[in-house]
């Protein structure tokens, strides 16, 4: 197997790459492969996209060139001088114009300006396909970006820089340093005084508290199937939606996308107080009259 994953890395496909990492059962290494193969991949496409669209202003300032415009004074005759300010950095002008120095062709003030900007359909075409490449690799590189560290989700502490120490129900524990590579369940995620931070158990029972930033999820890939799963539900609960929830048929009034959580008020309410309080995952669409 090792000698596989090699020879997937010297062949530089870094989806193959990170299948095999995931089918060997190292999810984060998998998933760091697939993260860095893309922002590589980006950057050759911007830089791509980039030479295309270079290219095709330089074609067409050959066109207004070859139809006898000047580059330098757009057919004006006179050319205004354009200095940098050495203090800010900003552009400024200053001085009169002057007289062109070109040699212009007989025709230069009635050549048309527009032929500068002027793309052939193949330069636009061949622009727009690496448009879309690009916004493909941009669009799978934000739906990682998505994967966070959550409640219920498995961590695993991985910043050799950082001072975490066991909490007082560790026992023996309590007090130390904790260990790189301690792997647990983040029991508790919120924002503390300094950032945000994070409540690990371990599989021992033992806790400890820490930056969110010093720990990484063991499977990233779980995270990311479970981000997919609370999209489809949100599209499926969007609010004004007719619900069941414990029991009761009411309207979905109120939605918190960050968890889920969300308030149902029933029809048979009493007051403006009688609402239910529960969780999206929790709900079921109300079936239609006569169904």
């Amino acid at each position: 197997m090792d000698r596989r994953l090699r020879e997937l890395e010297r062949s530089g496909d870094f989806r193959a790459l990170a299948h095999a990492l995931r089918r060997a059962g190292r999810q984060r290494e998998a998933f760091d492969t697939l993260t860095s193969g893309l922002d590589a991949e980006i950057k050759t496409a911007r830089t791509a996209l980039g030479a295309l669209r270079r290219a095709a202003t330089e074609a067409g300032e050959a066109r207004y060139e070859a139809a006898g415009g000047c580059l330098k004074c757009k057919g004006a005759g006179r050319v205004k001088p354009a200095y940098q300010c050495w203090s800010t950095g900003a552009d400024w002008r200053m001085n009169d114009p002057y007289p062109c120095p070109e040699d212009h062709a007989p025709n230069f003030r009635d050549v048309d300006e527009g032929l500068l900007h002027q793309r052939l359909e193949e330069e636009l075409a061949t622009i727009e396909s690496a448009q879309r490449a690009l916004d493909t690799l941009e669009a799978e590189r934000a739906q990682l970006r998505e994967v966070k560290v959550t409640k219920g989700a498995r961590v695993i502490y991985s910043n050799k820089r950082a001072r975490a120490k066991f909490a007082r129900d560790a026992g023996e524990l309590a007090g130390s340093k904790v260990p790189l590579g301690t792997e647990g369940e983040a029991f508790w995620v919120g924002a503390g005084n300094y950032g945000e931070r994070v409540g690990v158990r371990t599989d021992d029972g033992a806790t400890f508290w820490t930056a969110l930033a010093n720990v990484t999820l063991a499977d990233p890939f779980y995270a990311l199937e479970d981000a997919a799963d609370f999209r489809a539900l949100l599209r499926r609960f969007p609010r004004g939606t007719e619900v069941v929830a414990d029991g009761r048929v009411g309207e979905l009034f109120w939605v918190r996308t960050e968890d889920g959580r969300c308030g149902v008020r029933p029809h048979d309410s009493t007051g403006r107080e009688d609402v239910v309080w529960t969780n999206l995952s929790d709900l079921e669409l109300a079936q239609p009259a006569g169904a």
